[in-house]
């Protein structure tokens, strides 16, 4: 009876060996991200640019590539790759990113027009409005800049930069009631992003509550040490007359910059 176990046991394993899926060979895609991840920078490159030659329909790729040229100063080669993904299909982030592109090389006519394509394609996205603001403010256009800031808004009520991106340029008009409430509401949305913390506790240093603003710029050190902001903790402990914890704080900052390598 032992024997006839064995025997069935050692039949089951092949029978569940054969059954097995098989084995995918990699893609020079895959093999990329293997590269990346061993900081071997230029097979990641050769990898991505084998898999776009053999599969021009995969997208992600090209889009990965456009990143390491743009992140390695190839500007332009970035920007090729990122119009080639749009002529593909309307590829969000490259569209995201090509508009950024664009517009920190100063053609701004063509980055409004590839964000307001992307609106259209994505009409609950609220980043492409949001950008097309940012563009109108610094034209000086804010009445356009406020109204696309509420079609951002519109698009994507639970977008906390578009809400942030507005509480800053409200804070600017002066308008800080609101600008308030509306970072407010980006921290509620985006709890873990330190930025937005100290975002918000700079909107609420203008709106001279200086109180609040310690609580925000706390919550951000919490989430992410930054001497920046505790200088600016450090500011706002002094507007509510916070002196000597402000003092121990500076000396605490100093002490750290003088063992920084």
């Amino acid at each position: 009876m032992r024997r006839t176990w064995v025997f069935a046991t050692i039949m089951l394993g092949g029978v569940l060996a054969g059954c097995a899926a098989p084995h995918k060979p990699a893609t020079a895609f895959s093999t990329a991200f293997e590269y990346r991840d061993k900081g071997e920078m230029t097979e990641y490159r050769r990898a991505l640019e084998r898999e776009v030659k053999t599969n021009p329909g995969n997208l992600d790729a090209r889009y990965d590539l456009a990143l390491d040229f743009e992140e390695s100063n190839h500007k332009e080669d970035a920007r090729k790759l990122y119009e080639e993904n749009l002529q593909h299909r309307w590829h969000f982030p490259s569209a995201i990113n090509l508009a950024n592109l664009l517009q920190r090389q100063g053609d701004t006519a063509q980055a409004e027009k590839i964000l307001q394509q992307t609106s259209e394609h994505f009409p609950h996205e609220a980043t492409p409005w949001y950008l097309l603001a940012g563009i109108s403010a610094a034209n000086g256009q804010n009445e356009q800049a406020k109204d696309q800031f509420g079609q951002a808004i519109a698009a994507d009520p639970n977008n906390g930069f578009a809400r942030l991106r507005f509480a800053e340029f409200l804070a600017a008009q002066g308008n800080l009631d609101e600008a308030t409430d509306q970072a407010h509401k980006a921290v509620a949305l985006l709890p873990m992003c330190a930025p937005c913390w100290q975002g918000y506790g700079d909107i609420l240093h203008q709106a001279g509550k200086d109180r609040d603003a310690v609580t925000a710029y706390q919550r951000s050190l919490a989430l992410r040490p930054d001497p920046d902001t505790r200088l600016r903790l450090i500011r706002s402990l002094q507007a509510i007359n916070e002196t000597v914890r402000a003092e121990h704080m500076r000396d605490a900052l100093n002490a750290l910059k003088s063992n920084a390598p």
